[in-house]
């Protein structure tokens, strides 16, 4: 809310309060949400298998200059519980 705050004080130069952001907030449709946690159950010998076996041949491969290997980031985990308000 700070941050809306901020932003809109910047922007057009009056003061609101966090009241007034928050019910123009929401009629915008905007509404607080709460985090969760991604259920993830590694296990570790599968990732060992997948390295030894898949991914550093590859590896190996595209040091050579016979394979192209390419890595994206679709999705970032964090370990642990992580609560809040978005």
């Amino acid at each position: 809310m700070a941050a809306a705050i901020d932003r809109i004080f910047t922007l057009t130069g009056t003061p609101l309060s966090g009241s007034q952001i928050r019910r123009t907030l929401h009629k915008l449709g905007l509404k607080y949400r709460k985090t969760g946690v991604i259920p993830g159950k590694e296990d570790p010998q599968l990732q060992f298998d997948f390295f030894t076996t898949e991914l550093s041949p590859r590896l190996k491969e595209a040091g050579k200059g016979l394979r192209k290997v390419f890595f994206v980031d679709a999705a970032h985990f964090v370990l642990g519980s992580f609560l809040g308000m978005i």
